[in-house]
């Protein structure tokens, strides 16, 4: 019901400012089956681009749930360059509520860049990678299990001073996480950003079981302030405050 609810609020919708709301699907041929994979677009092809990915794993729908709020949001404001949302990027996942499509139990997120003639998993992975590729910016969420827990933004292989840990300062995470280039080097945030030079974090948010209205409300603010960082709006939203915890991790 949630992704369905998604797909009505935004699909062929106008804008109130001077933009549209586009939705479109890519369609992937495994056999007899057919998987559709939805995108919104918002915005203009001057300016910055960001792609924001949902749903790696079938059973974590929070991030649908907000990116229903963040086009309401976007709707209202005027928004210089674009955004590409891949709505649901492992749809058969998650049809079955489950982390990984029952056709192949692949990964999605262990997998990239995929395989055009490979696994229905392949496949969808590297259609997704070729969206992500289009835009500058990205930033993927994901959820922790059914617990209760706080947000956390993650980077890999990053100087202090660079445009994806200024994008992880200015989403302002509870806990932020520096991972070596070694750690999930076949992840989709991975390979976008270590292969391909795509700026940006990845999120761990709290399940949509127990995220609290709060946190909600945060999050969304935060992705506004980040896309207000790389020029994408001109006002800054409502920031939380600065406290929080730094862990570094380097794999062998």
């Amino acid at each position: 019901m949630v992704i369905y609810t998604v797909l009505i609020l935004t699909a062929g919708g106008s804008a109130h400012m001077n933009h549209k709301i586009n939705y479109r699907q890519r369609q992937i041929e495994v056999g007899s089956i057919s998987v559709k994979v939805p995108i919104i677009e918002m915005g203009s092809q001057r300016g910055p681009s960001l792609s924001i990915t949902c749903g790696v794993h079938g059973n974590e729908s929070t991030s649908i749930l907000l990116v229903a709020e963040l086009v309401k949001k976007l709707e209202k404001i005027k928004l210089q360059g674009s955004i590409k949302i891949i709505l649901l990027s492992n749809p058969l996942a998650t049809l079955f509520n489950s982390r990984v499509s029952p056709l192949d139990y692949q990964d999605l997120n262990r997998i990239a860049p995929g395989n055009p003639k490979g696994t229905c998993s392949e496949r969808i992975c590297h259609t997704i990678m070729e969206e992500i590729l289009t835009q500058e910016y990205f930033i993927d969420i994901h959820e922790w299990p059914k617990t209760e827990t706080m947000i956390q933004g993650i980077v890999i292989n990053e100087q202090d001073n660079s445009a994806s840990m200024e994008m992880m300062k200015i989403f302002n995470p509870q806990i932020n996480v520096i991972l070596n280039a070694n750690c999930y080097s076949n992840s989709i945030y991975a390979f976008a950003h270590n292969k391909k030079g795509k700026k940006g974090v990845a999120l761990e948010i709290p399940n949509s079981n127990v995220i609290k209205n709060d946190d909600k409300k945060r999050i969304v603010a935060s992705l506004l302030n980040v896309m207000a960082y790389i020029g994408m709006l001109n006002n800054q939203y409502e920031t939380y405050p600065t406290e929080n915890i730094t862990i570094e991790k380097t794999f062998p």
